[in-house]
């Protein structure tokens, strides 16, 4: 599975920034994803999730209009975007 490798500590830090800044409990819908199941899921050849450098997640109660407006201000997060209502995809360099 893709389990066996962590994601990178700053974007786990990161996840950890965005938690506490909430106070809510964070979930984590796609981390590091290995080749085969970011292929799967439709992700890009050269995904940062292959790198643990991505992930997707939710705040439990904060739109995600709202966690990715405060993710945006971070200053280690590369790129990040609202996958919908509730998931918001961030990643790091």
């Amino acid at each position: 599975g893709c389990g066996a490798s962590e994601m990178q500590e700053k974007l786990i830090k990161t996840a950890d920034k965005v938690r506490a800044h909430f106070g809510n409990r964070i979930t984590v819908s796609s981390g590091r994803r290995c080749t085969k199941h970011n292929a799967k899921v439709g992700g890009v050849s050269n995904s940062r999730h292959l790198s643990g450098k991505a992930m997707d997640f939710c705040v439990s109660g904060i739109s995600s209009s709202m966690v990715l407006t405060y993710v945006q201000k971070l200053p280690e997060i590369r790129y990040a975007y609202a996958i919908d209502g509730n998931f918001v995809h961030m990643d790091i360099d």
